[in-house]
């Protein structure tokens, strides 16, 4: 069996540190995607007139869970492990994910 190069993310040389940039972009995707449901179902629950008590706590359970998985990401941001994997500075990437976020 033939062990051949592997070819990585965006042409990066390293296959650990392509591993790496993958994890962080994929959190900072996950973190977009999340911040943009969380808005969608707060004006959801703006305008809830029209909802059955069923569906308002459908919608309520969801932002509470979504509101959890942004505080886990933002926990990873700050953590030695983001640090390892990333010269970023997390607390910088949590304020720029914010704004956009707006």
């Amino acid at each position: 069996m033939a062990i051949r190069k592997t070819s990585s993310v965006k042409g990066e040389e390293n296959p650990w540190q392509a591993l790496a940039d993958a994890i962080i972009i994929q959190a900072v995707k996950d973190y977009r995607n999340r911040a943009r449901m969380i808005k969608r179902i707060r004006g959801r629950l703006k305008r809830a007139r029209k909802m059955t008590p069923s569906e308002l706590t459908f919608q309520a359970q969801r932002l509470q869970r979504y509101e959890e998985e942004q505080v886990a990401a933002r926990r990873f941001f700050c953590s030695r492990w983001f640090g390892t994997l990333s010269d970023l500075d997390g607390y910088d990437l949590i304020d720029r994910l914010q704004k956009e976020a707006m």
